[in-house]
Order: C-alpha cells, then structure tokens, then sequence
C-alpha cells in the first residue's frame, strides 16, 4: 500500500510541478507578474491554489480528527486520474526547455527524490501531505537562485554591451509603447537595411537579456541599432537607457496595459517617458500622436525641452502631426499613403493593408526621412514590405471559415482594431477571447468597454468566468451571444455553435486545446 501511495503522490506531484514551472515561464519567472496572476481567479484556478487551500485544512485537521487524513488519499487519485486525462488530450501544461526552466525541473526533482527516499525509509501520510503543500512553494528556490547568477551574467554582459555600443557607435533608436513597438521596429528595419547595414533586437526581445545578447551581433559596420524595450512598472527604461544610450527615441502608442503592475495611467506614462528622458544631447523623440492618450508625452517632452516629432494616420480628419498620413487610394493588395512631411507631400504606394501596420509604417518613414533616407529609396522598399508574426494574421480555413488570428498580444487598441478588421466581413462573426490580463482595478471597466465594441460580432465565446458580467454590461440587454466554453470543447459542439460562411477573430492568447480545435474547422 505504501509504495502505491508514493507513486501516485509522485505522479501527482510530477504534473503540478509542470504546471507551475509553466505559469512561472509565461509570466517570464517574475515574482510581481506571478503575483498578480495568482491575485485572479483564472490564476487561482489554472494554478490549483483550491488544492493548496483543501490540502493545508486537511493538514489542520488531522490534529483534531485523524481518520480524515484519508480525504488525502482521494485527492491523490483524483490529481492522477487528471494527471493521465490531460496527457492523452493534450491538455498538460508543460514549460518549453530552456536553463532556466530545467534548473526548476531539477530543483523540484531533487526535492521529490528526497521525500521519496524518507518516505519509503518511515512512511508517514502526515509528513507527506506536509511535503505536498510545500511542493507549491519549492519552486521559489531556483527563482531566487536563478535570479541570483543571472544578475552577476547581466551585469557582465551590461558592461561589454556598453563597450560594444562605445567601440561602433552606431546610430541607436529605442522604441517602446504599449502596442506596435515590434512592428514599427520591423517595418524601420526594412527601410533602413535597405540603406544601410542596420542590426534589430529580433522577435519581442525586449529586456537586458535580449537586448545584450543583440548587441553582441553588432560589428564595425553597422550604421543602424534598432532596441525595442519593455517595461512592467517604472524605472525599466531607465535601466536599459543606463545600457542603449539613445540617438533617438520612439513611443510607439499609449493605452491601459499591465496596469496591475503599474498601479495605474499616471505611471505607465512616465514609465514610457523615461525613453526621452534618456535620449542623448539633441536627440529626438518621436511620438504616435493618432490618439490623445499621447498629449502628456508630448506635453512633458516640450516642457522639458526635448525635441518631438509627432506622426499620425490622419483616419477621422481632425489628427495633427509634424508626419501626417492619409490614405488617398486602396484596394486588397496595396495602400496609397500621403503623407504631409516638414518637407512636403510624399506619396507612397505600400503592399500594406491594415490600418494598424500603416499606422507603424508612417512612424517608421517618420524616422527614415528625418535619418534623410532618400525618398526614391523609401518608395522601392515599401511596395514589397514582409509582414512579420506579431501583427494580424488572416488565414482562410475553408471556402466558408476565415480566421483573424490577432493571438500575438492582446491591448485595448489592438483589439478594437481587430474588431474593425472583422467588422469589414459580412459573413458570421465570432471572437474567441480570454480578454486582457494583468488590467488591475480597470480590468472591468476596460472589458466592459469592450463589450459595447462587440455588439455587432454574433457570437462570442470565451472560457474565462471573469470575463461574462464586465461583456454582458457592455453587450446590449437581453442579447445572448455570449458563451462561456471550456477549453476542451469538441469540435462538433463548436461547428454547432458557428453558422458558416463565417470570420472567426481570435484575440489574445487562447488555451492550446481550443485553438487546435478553432483551426481543425473547416
């Protein structure tokens, strides 16, 4: 009995150990962000905190009534039953194999070897319900520890990145924002490469680590440092300033994103303003002014003296911009942009579509024509522009199922865009959404907001239970589009959900099972 105990408890204890090292990867091994998701009760469910809960009462009770400790053994059995059920519906959490990852794998196994090894010496089911609960906080061993030695690598390679950057010089643009930095960096990327050998911290690399590691591909040659940078809370940017000294600098957009770890709007501002305060002497801050949430960026850069260049896509008539663009001329395969420069109207003829990446286009010619790129160069290189994974994807399932796939990021302002793409379709319109995470205390009222953009979608589906009253608040009343799904729902239960010819939009990261499911649809 004894041994069966133990492999069930390892078994057990083996699958949340995946899961934990998982959340702890998506939150990118960050005790606040890790926090903050913990403080939810999607966090709380997806992370078995309930089971944590029942385990210490048991714990509590068997002082008082002894025979309950078998409630234990149930659990047991039900956390392994769950264990096999997941794995054969691909539904287990596991983390992707890195260092770090496989230090917190290492660190939970040597703790697992160990009270096996005690308990198969003396068992005691006491000892081993206590091993279990502290099975939930062992993990913050290697996050420490990990922390540590990478703290001592970081300020290594800070102190070569800065030699780097000293020894080439090369001309260094930072762009940050809360929606659009890694597609304003890729599309300024093509126009400069084109010019000039121009080096980019690739994908969403965003932190010290990215960062640093970019700069090492840096070489004499290299004109052109294009470093996205990210930011949680304020006084990031000033840490990764301290490294990438900027010649100029881009705020890409402002809107309510990771506000549970800002605090609120006030700060996230001046967390993202920090990227102009740190430009170098006469440097250049560029800003989106497409929307007013931008004038305090732009009020603060005046008062403080910092040259700002604003950029615009002029969509309603009444935006105002030193590069002000408008589209004079569309159609499925290619944009007509004018956009009013200092230096006069500039038509350009572009392969991009969509509002957003036109947006992040007239930024990155901002940029380039202020870098006095030639025009006649500019004009080559926009016609064939490559799109890149992190904007809107649209993807034709079927004759009679088109996906949105906006699963990249999810903001407000992104969203809303993707709910304009999908608006131009006349066919049934579904979004499948988790909503926006880490919104705080604006986290109903930002989702209620959005509520009233999905009034004219048909259908939307969801699997998180926190998301139905801030949407139904939103939706107009007695309107019953809204459906909480589970996240293993089979496929012919959604086919009866969806009336074909329809667009699907998937916003923001879905759980894996259902979005298999959503793209097995034809």
């Amino acid at each position: 009995m004894k041994e069966i105990l133990l492999i069930v408890w390892l078994i057990s204890n083996f699958r949340r150990q995946l899961l934990l090292i998982y959340w702890w990867q998506v939150k990118e091994y960050r005790f606040d962000r890790f926090l903050v998701f913990l403080k939810t009760k999607e966090g709380q469910n997806k992370t078995d905190v309930a089971w944590l809960l029942a385990k210490s009462l048991l714990l509590l009770s068997f002082v008082i009534f002894k025979p309950i400790q078998y409630f234990y053994v149930i659990i047991l059995l039900g956390e392994t039953i769950r264990f096999f059920y997941e794995s054969f519906s691909h539904q287990l959490r596991k983390p992707k194999i890195t260092l770090r990852s496989l230090s917190f794998l290492l660190i939970s196994f040597l703790f697992t070897v160990t009270i096996i090894f005690l308990q198969w010496k003396k068992f005691n089911l006491n000892i081993l319900l206590l091993s279990d609960i502290l099975s939930y906080l062992i993990l913050l061993v290697p996050l420490f520890l990990t922390n540590f030695f990478l703290r001592i690598v970081l300020q290594s390679k800070q102190h070569k990145a800065i030699s780097v950057l000293r020894q080439y010089q090369p001309i260094t643009i930072a762009i940050t924002g809360s929606y659009g930095k890694s597609s304003t960096k890729h599309l300024l990327f093509e126009l400069l490469n084109n010019f000039a050998p121009t080096v980019k911290t690739p994908a969403s690399y965003n932190t010290i680590l990215g960062i640093t590691r970019t700069i090492d591909n840096l070489n004499p040659q290299t004109k052109y440092f294009l470093c996205e940078m990210g930011a949680y809370k304020k006084g990031e940017i000033n840490t990764l300033c301290q490294i990438v000294k900027p010649d100029f600098a881009v705020i890409t957009g402002i809107c309510p994103q990771h506000l549970a770890l800002f605090g609120n709007m006030d700060n996230l501002i001046k967390a993202k303003y920090e990227i102009g305060q740190n430009l170098k002497p006469g440097g250049t801050l560029f800003v989106n002014s497409s929307l007013p949430s931008t004038d305090p960026i732009i009020s603060m850069a005046k008062h403080d003296k910092i040259n700002v260049v604003t950029y615009a896509l002029n969509q309603n008539g009444s935006q105002r911009a030193d590069f002000l663009a408008s589209i004079t001329k569309q159609n499925k395969n290619s944009t007509t942009l004018r956009i009013n420069t200092p230096r006069g109207l500039i038509e350009f003829v572009t392969n991009l579509t969509n509002p957003t990446e036109l947006e992040n286009l007239t930024g990155a010619l901002a940029i380039a024509l202020s870098l006095k790129i030639t025009k006649e160069n500019l004009k080559k290189t926009v016609t064939q522009l490559t799109k890149i994974d992190s904007g809107i994807k649209i993807k034709r399932l079927s004759p009679n199922i088109n996906i949105i796939d906006d699963s990249y990021n999810s903001n407000p302002i992104g969203f809303e865009a993707a709910l304009n793409t999908q608006l131009n379709n006349r066919e049934f319109k579904v979004v499948v959404t988790d909503g926006i995470q880490e919104l705080g205390k604006e986290a109903f009222s930002i989702h209620k907001n959005l509520g009233e953009r999905l009034r004219p979608t048909d259908l939307i589906l969801t699997t998180s239970p926190s998301l139905i009253k801030p949407f139904q608040a939103g939706l107009s009343k007695g309107e019953k589009k809204l459906r909480l799904i589970k996240q293993d729902i089979k496929i012919g239960e959604l086919k009866r959900l969806i009336k074909t010819p329809a667009v699907i939009l998937i916003e923001g990261r879905l759980p894996l099972q259902l979005s298999n499911t959503i793209y097995k649809l034809i």
